[in-house]
């Protein structure tokens, strides 16, 4: 009882058996630092990761798509000043 041959799928999916990209894969892939993708995820420039426990990824296609319509939606010029100084 309980004895495990290679035929036996796992208990539970690895979860590199999803489509899925970690913050630093992205870095990587976007030639950015790891700083800077989480920067651009505190800001909303990309969507929040999923997370489970420990870890943070998103799923490729999901990103993808989010990329591919150009992201989020990019702020007024009204918003983009505001709290930067006047040039003199």
């Amino acid at each position: 009882m309980g004895t495990c041959t290679s035929a036996d799928p796992p208990a539970v999916p690895s979860p590199r058996l999803l489509d899925d990209i970690t913050p630093r894969e992205l870095a990587d892939e976007l030639g950015v630092s790891l700083v800077t993708v989480r920067s651009w995820v505190r800001f909303g420039r990309l969507p929040r990761p999923l997370q489970l426990g420990q870890r943070r990824y998103w799923i490729r296609s999901t990103l993808s798509e989010f990329l591919r319509n150009g992201g989020p939606a990019r702020p007024s010029n009204e918003q983009a000043d505001r709290g930067r100084p006047v040039p003199a």
